[in-house]
């Protein structure tokens, strides 16, 4: 199995990448068009070359984002919420899965976690420095509207 990782520094405005703690607008101008340029062509070009099947695309963040803009005009980290985007694998696409309350601010409807999507073994244990085995997470849910 092969990772890619991108990283997208060029946005800038005095942010690390897309954590806009401020300017969310003008940041947002930035990097959403580019995004869905290079985005969308990469989608467009796996599928023109029959390898939407092999290839997963996972566009996803450390964290959320805040629903309330701040004063600095951004958006503080929101660790109990995020949206990921999933394309290709095998996997049926094209859905929304789960749901968030009605600020966007935490999951109303099914939550999720990332070892549910990465399909990460949870009955694998290490042993910890005192020799007790530990289960490597505490569970698993497969997301069955992908498989």
């Amino acid at each position: 199995m092969t990772f890619v990782t991108v990283i997208d520094p060029g946005v800038g405005l005095g942010c690390a990448g897309w954590d806009f703690h401020r300017n969310l607008e003008r940041g947002s101008e930035r990097a959403l068009p580019r995004t869905d340029r290079a985005l969308t062509a990469l989608i467009d070009d796996l599928h023109e070359r029959g390898l939407d099947k092999k290839v997963l695309l996972v566009v996803w963040r450390e964290f959320g984002r805040t629903p309330k803009i701040t004063p600095q005009a951004g958006c503080d980290h929101c660790p109990d919420f995020q949206s990921v985007l999933i394309s290709g694998g095998g996997f049926h696409t094209g859905q929304v899965i789960g749901s968030s309350n009605s600020k966007g601010e935490k999951p109303k409807e099914r939550p999720l976690w990332p070892y549910d999507i990465l399909g990460i073994d949870t009955d694998q244990v290490f042993v910890n420095h005192v020799g007790r085995p530990v289960p490597i997470l505490d569970r698993e849910e497969a997301i069955r509207e992908l498989l």
